[in-house]
């Protein structure tokens, strides 16, 4: 029974030992890009939750405890490697937020213009419904992209951006209440008529022009918005 024991204590310890040495050479590496970056944090908070697990099974042996004290010291020095990037990459994965934001703004511009506006297409709207679908594809993309960098703020600690130009995009028109949308625009309009009358200067009259070109939309729209009308229509 003792050589038993014995056997069962040394192949644990060699086990663990095993375990450190693995630990060891993850936390040795010191990614550059953001992405192998975040993955790198991903695994180091990884390894520091499994941590209190892997000392209750340490045995005491002295070659074991010396494996203990590297991994300690490179888990300190991997801290202050993360530390000291982590401003950088921040940086970097703002720049990327604030690229995407423009890639939605260039879409929405997308939308306004070109095939999407051009009557000659109404009666065969095929190469629309073409452009719409590219539309929908790189939104889809951009979406998984956001959801993403979300992923990366929180690992960084940081607020998650709003993506609002991105939200709009992916909202289901069902899901907007037509009369009360018609009734803002309406209260809207009179507000604009009213500001442009009291002030009555260039950004006023833009105010004033541009809600009531969208007030004339809204026939269209609560016609959208009948729970009876299906994707299919």
């Amino acid at each position: 029974m003792k050589g038993l024991v014995k056997d069962l204590a040394h192949a644990r310890c060699k086990t663990q030992l095993g375990e450190y040495k693995q630990r060891i050479q993850s936390l040795l590496q010191r990614p550059q890009h953001l992405k192998e970056f975040v993955g790198h944090v991903e695994r180091v908070q990884s390894l520091k939750s499994k941590q209190k697990a892997l000392a209750k099974n340490t045995n005491v042996l002295d070659d074991l405890r010396s494996v203990q004290e590297s991994y300690k010291e490179e888990t300190e020095a991997v801290d202050a490697f993360v530390a000291s990037r982590v401003g950088e990459m921040t940086q970097q994965l703002d720049a990327n937020i604030q690229r995407l934001d423009e890639q939605v703004l260039q879409l929405h511009n997308q939308l306004q213009g070109g095939l999407l506006i051009d009557a000659s297409h109404f009666e065969d709207p095929s190469a629309v419904k073409s452009e719409l679908e590219s539309v929908k594809q790189r939104l889809t993309q951009l979406n998984e992209l956001s959801k993403q960098y979300t992923e990366y703020q929180t690992l960084f600690n940081l607020m998650p951006f709003k993506h609002l130009n991105l939200q709009a995009t992916q909202e289901h028109f069902a899901t907007v209440n037509g009369e009360e949308l018609s009734k803002d625009v309406a209260v809207a309009f009179e507000d604009a008529y009213a500001l442009h009358k009291k002030l009555s200067n260039d950004v006023t009259a833009v105010l004033k022009d541009r809600t009531a070109a969208f007030k004339l939309n809204m026939p269209t729209v609560l016609e959208l918005g009948n729970p009876a009308v299906k994707d299919r229509h």
